[in-house]
């Protein structure tokens, strides 16, 4: 995880970083992919609750958020070039998603002669441009999930609406507030669940969102009170209690009432950015290792959606049955590649030439652009 250079808005790759956070970053994102790979094929206990990373993930965008923008804000940054900043960081990925999920849309009409409007696949796809949320889409494009192209995309809707309120005024930015807002936010997901993605669970993504995101603002003010020595211990007891959640099949956890969220959200991913944040795994395979984890980490959440409709709507075409557990694996090889080429070949080069454009040339010092947070 890269700090932010003095001359520049931007976070951009340096010699520091926060490597085992990167490769924590990576670790959740492909938890996600399987987690959805078994709801979409219908393997329920495959990673069962490893949509728990959302939370992850909101919690280390809070926690980059103030290692990164905090004082920059406070010194004179303007609200408008900080927007700018983010949404340079996250809409390349979010339109090409889009538009990959639309052709492939697009194509399955024709196919199958689905009676689907024009008109409903466009909205979806100008909404999806813009990242806004569509109440109205239809089955056959992929509703009633808000983001009907690309259904993960609600999180990243959320992390730009609390970037909004954690940059417009400084006092969000406090511990005081921070820890607020995350108990009080956490007991409401608790209660009623996390959600977020259907417009019948659409505002319980704003307390889900505020509560991690704010206890990663918390773990960044409170970052000294746990020992280096500690954190060695706590990070990896911390990952093997996180992997448990994910993917033991008899833990089932529900989305609704269960106090394990709670104490996920409240201590379980804090502790895991803030060990996270103060443990160092030498070497260059370990370092090479958690740098690619890191890196793939959001092209791999914001495509794995659109690239598992396309991979599997061919397969099932050609072979008229449901992939195989190989053929899964298979699947997971190919997004994996897929999502890495598309960073190097179209996410980098896209977010260098805007920076440029609208930032001006000191926002870009290196021809790496750091992907240093979930973005969510």
């Amino acid at each position: 995880m890269s700090l932010p250079s003095a001359a520049s808005d931007v976070p951009l790759k340096t010699t520091q970083h926060y490597l085992a956070l990167d490769a924590l970053r990576g670790l959740a994102a492909l938890s996600v992919m399987i987690f959805h790979f078994g709801h979409w094929l219908h393997v329920e206990r495959l990673a069962p609750n490893a949509g728990l990373a959302v939370d992850l993930f909101f919690c280390l965008s809070g926690f980059v958020m103030m290692k990164s923008y905090d004082r920059k804000l406070s010194g004179g940054l303007s609200f408008v070039r900080f927007m700018k900043v983010r949404l340079i960081r996250l809409m390349p990925l979010v339109m090409a998603a889009t538009l990959i999920s639309a052709i492939y849309v697009l194509f399955r009409i024709q196919v199958k002669h689905d009676h689907v409007a024009l008109r409903d696949v466009a909205t979806a796809v100008l909404l999806g441009l813009i990242n806004l949320p569509n109440f109205g889409a239809v089955t056959a494009i992929g509703g009633p999930q808000i983001f009907p192209l690309n259904g993960p995309q609600y999180t990243l809707f959320l992390e730009v609406v609390v970037n909004i309120f954690w940059a417009g005024l400084a006092v969000l930015r406090g511990l005081r507030f921070a820890l607020i807002a995350l108990v009080l936010c956490s007991c409401v997901v608790g209660w009623y669940g996390t959600g977020g993605d259907v417009p019948d669970t659409f505002w319980n993504g704003f307390p889900r969102v505020v509560a991690s995101f704010y206890a990663g603002v918390a773990v960044y003010h409170l970052r000294h009170i746990l020992p280096e020595k500690a954190a060695v211990v706590v990070f990896p007891l911390c990952v093997a209690i996180m992997l448990a959640l994910y993917y033991v099949p008899s833990f089932p956890i529900s989305h609704s009432g269960n106090p394990i969220i709670f104490v996920w959200i409240v201590a379980i991913s804090p502790l895991l950015v803030l060990s996270g944040a103060k443990v160092t795994y030498a070497g260059a395979f370990a370092t090479k290792g958690q740098t690619f984890l890191g890196d793939l980490s959001y092209p791999l959440y914001v495509l794995h959606y659109p690239l598992f409709c396309w991979v599997n709507g061919i397969y099932q075409a050609v072979f008229k049955v449901y992939p195989s557990g190989l053929v899964m694996v298979g699947y997971g090889v190919f997004i994996v590649v897929a999502s890495f080429v598309t960073l190097r070949l179209f996410d980098e080069p896209v977010r260098r030439w805007a920076s440029t454009t609208l930032l001006g040339k000191s926002a870009v010092k290196t021809s790496a652009v750091a992907a240093t947070e979930f973005g969510v």
